[in-house]
């Protein structure tokens, strides 16, 4: 059986640059690398714990406007790792890995520099966030073309399933297998 799904799967065509090319274009994911200052806020914290919070973030957000440096904010004020680098994420991060409220602020920010109009509020704290980069990556040629023929190979042996389904009979020898008519 393994022999006719390596023979199905064969059938299928190298891609061609051109298809390799445009395929690497169709998978192109939007990354980006960020600059953020965090206030840790426990989950369990009550509603003036996380006003207080919220009243920091925002003190430290109209100073930034007011054009106090972010990486200084962020040394000074930021619950982060990242806060002794001034708030920078050490690299690119796939921007659908963001979610809920800071993903929704992310695909707010389209220029470089532009950061929040308002302090974010999630499940574990507030954030004030600058967008640093924005890229969309080419995939490797060798990954993209592995990629491609493999999704054809697969493609080829269902259809070889199909067609091997459609032309099959299915005879039952009652001496073998008993038959019970239908309970319904």
């Amino acid at each position: 059986m393994e022999a006719l799904w390596e023979t199905l799967a064969e059938r299928a065509e190298m891609p061609t640059e051109a298809e390799v090319d445009a395929y690497r274009r169709r998978q192109r994911q939007q990354e980006v690398r960020l600059q953020y200052i965090f206030f840790d806020v426990d989950p369990q914290a009550s509603s003036r714990q996380w006003e207080n919070i919220q009243s920091r973030a925002d003190a430290v957000l109209d100073s930034i406007e007011g054009g106090a440096s972010f990486a200084k904010m962020a040394r000074h004020h930021s619950d982060s790792p990242t806060a002794t680098v001034g708030g920078k994420t050490p690299r690119y991060r796939p921007e659908d890995k963001f979610t809920g409220a800071l993903g929704e602020a992310l695909a707010k920010l389209q220029d470089t520099g532009e950061m929040v109009r308002e302090p974010i509020r999630t499940e574990d704290g507030i954030y004030i966030v600058r967008l640093e980069d924005r890229r969309s990556p080419l995939m490797n040629l060798g990954e993209a073309q592995w990629k491609l023929l493999s999704q054809r190979r697969r493609d080829s042996v269902k259809a070889g399933q199909r067609a091997l389904m459609e032309d099959a009979t299915v005879r039952v020898n009652p001496d073998v297998v008993l038959l019970q008519p239908d309970s319904r």
